[in-house]
């Protein structure tokens, strides 16, 4: 997965191990002390932000928090069960209807668009105006 070179290859690799998790599962990263604990944690988020310009639905579905086990700090990852791409309408009628964001499809494209060299403006110019998650692709290196 790309990412920018200034963040921590730790944090990456616990970020790509939160996101297989299933709906409900935990991970547990055990720290030396609460100032590593908190340092970590800053790293996870920072990875976790970066990864969102890529895939935000999962990035959004994916928490950490600080936590002890037997007096000793770990790190708490988790995958949320909500998914944070669905929602609902409920219309003047008073009758509900599902909203699905599908943003996967133009994200695929637009880094399709990337590895074919195209510039921000080409790819606008193809797909419309770009919101600041798509811009934010044209920052990181993608292999």
């Amino acid at each position: 997965m790309p990412y920018a070179k200034n963040i921590s290859p730790i944090a990456k690799e616990w970020v790509e191990k939160t996101l297989n998790l299933k709906a409900g599962q935990e991970l547990f990263i055990p720290c030396a002390n609460k100032g590593a604990q908190n340092s970590l944690k800053t790293r996870l988020y920072a990875a976790r932000k970066e990864y969102s310009a890529i895939d935000p639905i999962s990035a959004e579905g994916i928490s950490f928090a600080l936590c002890f086990r037997d007096g000793n700090p770990f790190i708490k990852c988790y995958k949320s069960e909500n998914a944070a791409n669905i929602g609902f309408i409920k219309d003047t009628d008073g009758t509900i209807r599902e909203v699905v964001l599908n943003l996967g499809d133009k994200k695929v494209r637009i880094i399709k668009m990337i590895k074919e060299g195209k510039t921000l403006e080409e790819v606008e110019k193809e797909l419309g105006e770009l919101g600041i998650i798509e811009k934010n692709l044209f920052k990181i290196k993608i292999d």
